[in-house]
């Protein structure tokens, strides 16, 4: 309603003719506030390069028609001019309030005769704290001696859209409509921020991603609302400048975003209308999209991207609600009534804005009186939807232990018996999927798991790990000279050497790719491990492969490294270090042993 509300008066803007009488406004004993809208002269400054001096002279102002001042989005510059007057006989002091805190730039020029020009500059470009009177929106203070008059011009320029809800109070009227509003919003704020605290608790309780998406939306909402009210910019970054577009944009992404998780969540739309809810997913890769450009950039076009993803939100999630209320899904229909309040709430606003009916700060409110039913509404729905789902789960519990209950007096001894075969065929298959098919020692992939479990052992027990890597030397040339299949029996042989030297349990030996194999030495210092790297290093030379007449020798080259505790070291370094270690062995003449402490031939 409000981008539709923007859209009007823009419009109006465009098709209306110009009038022929400028606002004047005189102030009187019973004068309290008025909008500034209809009858204000403007002036298009398309190059943004005329003076105050300039644009007093020009003849070419047109008079606005509408409740609100709105000109779309505009590279140009704009400048407003009116007149009041003090037709009483005291001093008036008056405040003029632009309500739309998202201005880049507003400068206001008090004319008075025989007084010198008053310059008020104000704006998102600018620092909060640089601002005469420090408020969320931005306020300019006029005073008039009794029957004086003044010429009130200001010039704005903004890429966010230049919408201009212009009041001009009587100074003491201003206090009090701003206390009231003030506490109303502080309500406000404190209800999404309690909301969302609560249902982050409840979210981590019970894990469930309804509670986490409305949280987000609360303060997403908060965000928003903080941002659009000038309150973030104005005592948040109070000597800070441009900073306020990208919050607001990504907010308002935010928000949609997770109204859409929200309402997809929670009226379960994945599981009924699986179509619709693709549909919704491809938007909430649109809305992620957008938060991230909003991050990225400012640049015009975004505030545009991000309305009408926001408005496409709007739609769709509509059109959800209401096929799941088709569908008679309970929860639909709470939350049905909440956007019915919160429609209400904006109609109400909307009304006041159009000057229907009087504008008060009830009405200014009634958008987020709305909006705070409707999220009390939709925590009541979230809560019914737990409740539902809960019960569903406690009946069908309820059926599955009657239904356990009469299995059991007939299943028992058939359970234990599939029981024990699957165990026997787990059994079976664990120590498969460990073995290296081939040599039938521990495969690569049982070697890792092992291998990060003896780490944190090692660093646990503060105990010693060392690893043997070895790679039997000249093993292409074996093949090529020999077959493949020779080449095999000597793998095979080169896993029995290997295994013939490891004695204690927790040692083991591995295939760890190729010719390649590996020795894990737990509770193994390095002079322990090059004893065992030379045993398995003399094995190879002590023995011989043979298979039917063929008979040859080989040898094997092994890099030794330990690891003591303390060491910030992880499994990938240790492995690295003595792979390295087994390279400088087959560097050195191959058929040796490498290792930080020794070198052995």
């Amino acid at each position: 309603l409000k981008l539709l509300f923007f859209l009007l008066s823009y419009l109006t803007l465009q098709l209306c003719p110009a009038a022929a009488a400028a606002l004047t406004i005189d102030i009187d004993s019973a004068f309290n506030h008025e909008f500034l809208s209809e009858g204000i002269e403007f002036l298009e400054d398309s190059r943004g390069s005329l003076s105050q001096e300039e644009v007093n002279q020009r003849s070419d102002w047109q008079n606005y028609h509408g409740r609100e001042l709105n000109f779309g989005f505009s590279a140009s510059s704009f400048w407003l001019r009116f007149h009041t007057t003090n037709k009483t006989a005291v001093e008036q002091y008056l405040i003029l309030e632009n309500q739309f805190p998202l201005i880049d730039r507003m400068d206001f020029y008090i004319l008075q005769k025989n007084l010198p020009t008053v310059k008020i500059a104000m704006g998102d470009s600018l620092t909060a704290e640089s601002r005469r009177l420090l408020h969320s929106h931005f306020l300019a203070q006029i005073k008039l001696m009794p029957q004086q008059s003044a010429t009130v011009l200001i010039r704005v320029k903004s890429a966010s859209g230049l919408q201009l809800p212009l009041v001009l109070w009587e100074q003491n009227a201003f206090i009090e409509n701003n206390h009231a509003i003030s506490m109303l919003l502080g309500l406000l704020y404190g209800l999404l921020l309690a909301m969302a605290i609560y249902h982050l608790l409840i979210f981590f309780s019970t894990r469930e991603p309804s509670f986490f998406y409305y949280a987000l939306v609360n303060i997403s909402l908060l965000c928003n609302y903080l941002s659009l009210h000038g309150v973030a910019s104005a005592y948040l970054w109070t000597n800070q400048a441009n900073v306020i577009d990208r919050p607001v944009h990504v907010a308002i992404s935010s928000a949609a975003l997770f109204s859409v998780l929200f309402l997809q969540s929670i009226l379960k739309i994945p599981q009924a209308r699986p179509g619709l809810s693709r549909v919704l997913r491809w938007l909430t890769y649109l809305l992620a999209a957008n938060i991230v450009i909003s991050l990225v950039t400012i640049s015009p076009w975004v505030v545009k991207v991000v309305l009408v993803s926001a408005g496409a939100a709007i739609i769709l999630t509509t059109v959800a609600l209401v096929v799941r209320l088709i569908d008679g899904y309970p929860p639909a229909k709470i939350i049905f009534i909440g956007g019915v309040c919160a429609a209400t709430g904006f109609s109400v606003t909307l009304l006041g804005n159009l000057g229907v009916v009087a504008s008060t700060p009830l009405t200014v409110m009634g958008a987020y009186v709305g909006i705070t039913i409707m999220t009390m509404v939709q925590a009541f729905a979230l809560s019914y939807r737990m409740n539902m789902d809960r019960q569903l789960r406690q009946d069908v519990q309820s059926q599955l232990i009657e239904s356990q209950r009469q299995a059991n007096q007939s299943l028992d001894q058939l359970v234990q018996e599939r029981t024990e075969e699957l165990e026997a065929a787990n059994t079976r298959l664990q120590k498969i999927s460990n073995t290296d098919a081939l040599t039938q020692i521990n495969n690569r992939r049982y070697f890792d798991a092992t291998f990060e479990k003896e780490i944190k052992r090692a660093f646990r027990e503060k105990a010693p790990l060392s690893v043997l890597l070895m790679d039997i030397d000249h093993f292409k040339m074996i093949n090529d000279s020999y077959g493949h299949p020779f080449g095999d029996t000597c793998l095979k042989q080169a896993a029995e050497f290997i295994q013939s030297c490891i004695r204690r349990p927790p040692d083991f030996a591995a295939r760890y790719g190729g010719e390649e194999f590996v020795v894990l030495l737990p509770h193994t210092d390095t002079a322990g491990a090059i004893h065992v790297a030379n045993s398995i290093r003399q094995a190879f030379n002590s023995n011989k492969v043979e298979e039917g007449e063929l008979k040859i020798s080989i040898s094997v080259s092994i890099g030794v490294a330990c690891m003591m505790p303390g060491e910030q070291a992880s499994a990938s370094v240790l492995l690295k270090h003595v792979d390295a270690l087994l390279y400088q062995a087959k560097a050195n003449g191959r058929n040796r042993v490498e290792s930080d402490l020794v070198s052995d031939n």
